[in-house]
């Protein structure tokens, strides 16, 4: 098990020189190991180094920051297949709301395999916008916006649809040939606006075990907002379109594009529309991820070694409908400014938290910090705290969900080590 003086950790590649290794390295009784070294107690590895850290032998108590597959939700084009199997499962057994539940990414086809089918179904509508992008891309690049097919047919022709060569490890001569994949997707031209502009929600989601699924929510997220007003029939600037922080912070108009807290965000959304049915949106956006979550819960290689913060990206129509976009293995740790940095810093702290690898937790917790565990083999509801409690916390039908509410995690991890020194005195040896 893990040296009870200290907890040795591992980092590589991208994970270097972000905010989850300044959080490594400032945690007390940590200490870090060099690249060679095998006796380490936690490695927060790249996603293509996963898969041979997970085939070499390792001990019972390390953990590693990724699982074996987690392509199936993180890449577009698996998420997509794997919701659409979903669904058709849960129409078979008569599970409406699930089924619903799947349909909320938008209509997606993978391209090239799927193209005939894609061309069908544009063709039959053609007042559809179509959005396209890189099964396995982030951060915005290789998009292409477009309405006539015409311009589609013409990127097709263009693209270099040769597999491409990708590196599995440190070793120059162990690569693999991937082909090029893309998905198309129908482009969702109805999206709530801020002041105007797109924007999408960023949440973070822990998810500590597959068998049984154990899952997570973080308080803290943000939306991000686009840096030009939207206006639907205007494809020439990505910056309006397209609300990756990448895109903002390239754009000539990146002073406009910017974040909010989800807190803001809840308290804006419950100012139009009032806290019941807020209340009642966010909890559906937890829906959303706890199937996405289901759809691939019996494909996943569940292995007691890993752990996974997922960023799971949602998008509001204007009729406040709930729409998921991906789901990212390895969001970005890299803080763009203090603000980003301190909200990541605490989310890879409570994180750590969670994973608890100085066995301090006694495994009945549903929040450490700023996290709230929704799901362990089953919903999670919350606690009737009273008759001072906020509305939603009454309702036993409600996932034990509070992403936008208050994060008192400093109060919330001071209370639970009292309690913790507490129990550890009571306890009889």
């Amino acid at each position: 098990m893990a040296n009870s003086l200290a907890i040795r950790f591992k980092t590589e590649g991208q994970t270097n020189n972000t905010v989850i290794e300044d959080v490594l390295r400032g945690r007390p009784g940590w200490m870090p190991v060099g690249s060679d070294d095998t006796n380490w107690d936690i490695f927060w590895c790249d996603l293509a180094t996963t898969k041979l850290i997970l085939e070499s032998s390792m001990k019972n108590h390390q953990k590693i920051a990724h699982y074996r597959n987690f392509y199936e939700i993180s890449r577009k084009n698996y998420l997509a297949r794997n919701l659409k199997r979903y669904r058709r499962q849960c129409v078979k057994n008569g599970n409406t709301e699930e089924a619903e539940l799947s349909n909320a990414m938008p209509m997606t086809f993978e391209i090239p395999s799927e193209t005939a089918l894609f061309l069908q179904e544009a063709r039959r509508d053609s007042h559809n916008m179509w959005i396209v992008k890189p099964s396995g891309g982030s951060q915005g690049r290789g998009i292409l916006l477009f309405k006539k097919l015409s311009e589609f047919e013409e990127w097709r022709e263009n693209k270099d649809w040769s597999p491409k060569e990708r590196k599995r490890s440190d070793d120059p001569n162990d690569i693999e040939l991937i082909p090029e994949v893309y998905v198309a997707q129908k482009y969702i031209t109805n999206p709530y606006l801020l002041e105007g502009r797109k924007f999408d929600m960023r949440m973070y989601v822990l998810v500590t075990s597959f068998s049984p699924l154990t899952v997570w929510i973080a308080r803290d997220g943000f939306a991000r907002i686009a840096g030009i007003k939207y206006c639907k029939d205007n494809f020439a600037d990505n910056c309006m379109h397209l609300t990756n922080t990448a895109i903002q912070l390239s754009g000539e108009n990146l002073s406009q594009g910017r974040k909010w807290d989800i807190q803001n965000l809840r308290l804006f959304l419950t100012a139009m529309h009032g806290r019941e049915i807020v209340d009642e949106l966010f909890q559906k956006i937890a829906k959303v991820v706890i199937t996405a979550l289901k759809s691939v819960e019996c494909i996943m290689m569940g292995n007691k070694h890993c752990f996974e913060l997922f960023g799971f990206d949602i998008l509001l129509q204007d009729n406040l409908n709930v729409c998921l976009l991906e789901a990212n293995a390895a969001p970005s740790m890299k803080a763009t400014d203090d603000h980003d940095y301190k909200l990541k810093y605490n989310l890879i702290q409570d994180a750590l938290n969670v994973i608890d690898l100085e066995k301090k937790l006694t495994g009945k917790e549903i929040r450490v910090g700023g996290f709230d565990k929704i799901w362990c083999g089953g919903p999670i509801y919350q606690i009737n705290k009273g008759m001072n409690a906020p509305e939603f916390c009454k309702k036993s039908n409600f996932y034990n969900m509070y992403l936008g509410c208050v994060n008192d995690r400093d109060e919330q991890l001071e209370e639970m080590t009292k309690w913790m020194n507490i129990l550890k005195k009571e306890t009889v040896i």
